[in-house]
């Protein structure tokens, strides 16, 4: 599993950066376990179904003299070794992310017909690269191929631990939320680890709820967690090699895919360019972007897209105010009155541009809209052209518009020479069809923004 194979990449990773040379029992012995289960079992930090760590002690293993955490390290080694001289099957109990151990359970998916099983060092390699993983908002978890990002994780264990160790009614084993709660809030800070520590506490206490007389941590949005990569991530590292899965009583696997973070990265400026250019919105209340957006998609169906960029990003709704769409007709113009209204219909602004990514084409989009405007304004009683207009957005492929947009022209030479450039592009391809609905969306968006001012 790959578990494995983060696990070994970390390990070598901390033998690099600090010049020791643990195997991988060492490692677990003298670093792992202490910080993430030497404690009450309700105060560990990871949960592995079934293991020794989650199963209570029998009583002919119980011992006073020997605390209940380390007879369960103990049981599990001691399996570990059973599985590895050939006298049990290997499974999930022993081995972060792998199968059950009957081929007949509902965790036994991800069955290989290779012979060799993992060595015992593989197996302790799968714990550490479970505890790596970082916990999304939608129950998926990503293990990333970044060792930039996984030290960064390594380096928050032990805050977790502080944390647990400082709130006594926090609910423990959920490395995997706490891990993606600090690259989202605390990556930001990685330089200043008791800072980035303060920060992710300042926001946990607005991602917790209650269990069971418990404060539960509790994930933050997927998109709200892709913006915060993008921002705080290197330019070397816009383009992230991720592995996404749940372990649990059912496993579930994404795959391999890419978060492509490059144009997500820019839809902040864009957003906050847009926000300072309308002033009738109040400064005091204005949010980052990550704040305000809502994705259109669940995690799992943003995956299904083959990787996680702004088209995974789609904001919420949006489908129903965008033109040229032949089955849902006319569409509705979202009202601006309102700040919040305001405020999303930015959102759909900013996602749109990002996705042209063209700024001839952004312009040409403004141009238009501005073009309709005065086209529109130059009427005094009927609204025929006012109707022209809105029947604009009903144009369901490139051919249909450039028709409507003809007429017009006929109607009114004077914005003949805007929108004859619109045409161009059209025909030429240079707004390829792919995009030709967002580009007339923008145009509809555009001109009932320039409507509302």
């Amino acid at each position: 599993m790959y578990t494995v194979q983060v696990g070994r990449q970390f390990l070598e990773l901390y033998n690099r950066k600090t010049g020791r040379n643990l195997s991988a029992l060492e490692f677990f012995e003298e670093e792992f376990f202490p910080v993430l289960f030497d404690s009450e079992d309700y105060l560990h930090l990871m949960q592995v179904h079934n293991s020794p760590f989650f199963q209570r002690i029998s009583k002919k293993d119980q011992n006073p003299n020997i605390r209940d955490a380390l007879i369960k390290k103990n049981k599990l080694l001691a399996k570990i070794e059973e599985y590895a001289n050939g006298n049990d099957n290997l499974g999930g109990n022993i081995a972060v992310g792998f199968k059950a151990k009957e081929d007949i359970k509902s965790t036994s998916g991800q069955v290989s017909n290779i012979l060799k099983g993992p060595s015992e060092e593989e197996v302790l390699y799968s714990w550490f690269g479970g505890a790596l993983g970082a916990g999304f908002g939608g129950g998926y978890d990503f293990l990333f191929n970044n060792e930039k990002i996984l030290w960064f994780i390594y380096q928050g264990w032990k805050y977790y631990r502080q944390y647990l160790d400082e709130s006594p009614k926090a609910k423990g084993r959920q490395i995997e939320t706490w891990n993606g709660l600090w690259i989202t809030f605390g990556l930001e800070y990685r330089d200043d680890l008791e800072k980035a520590y303060r920060r992710t506490l300042e926001q946990a206490s607005d991602y917790s709820g209650s269990q069971g007389g418990y404060i539960k941590l509790i994930r933050p949005e997927w998109s709200e967690q892709i913006f915060s990569l993008a921002r705080h991530l290197g330019d070397d590292n816009l383009q992230e090699l991720v592995y996404g899965y749940s372990y649990g009583q059912m496993n579930k696997t994404l795959g391999f895919l890419y978060l492509e973070l490059n144009n997500v990265r820019r839809m902040p400026d864009i957003f906050e360019q847009l926000i300072q250019a309308d002033s009738s919105l109040s400064r005091s209340e204005i949010k980052k972007l990550e704040e305000v957006y809502q994705a259109q998609f669940t995690l799992e169906k943003a995956c299904a897209l083959g990787g996680i960029g702004v088209k995974a990003l789609q904001p919420k709704d949006l489908y129903k105010y965008t033109a040229g769409d032949v089955l849902q007709k006319k569409k509705a113009s979202l009202k601006l009155e309102k700040e919040e209204k305001r405020l999303t219909f930015i959102t759909y602004l900013t996602w749109i541009q990002a996705m042209l990514n063209n700024k001839e084409t952004l312009q040409l989009a403004e141009e238009v809209a501005d073009s309709l405007l005065t086209y529109e304004g130059r009427e005094k009683r009927l609204r025929t052209r006012i109707k022209a207009v809105e029947n604009l957005w009903e144009a369901s492929n490139r051919q249909q518009f450039i028709d409507k947009l003809a007429a017009i022209i006929e109607d009114e030479p004077m914005v003949a020479e805007t929108v004859n450039k619109a045409v161009n592009q059209l025909m030429s391809n240079k707004i390829p069809q792919d995009m030709y609905r967002l580009f007339l969306t923008l145009i509809k968006f555009k001109y009932h923004y320039y409507q509302s001012n």
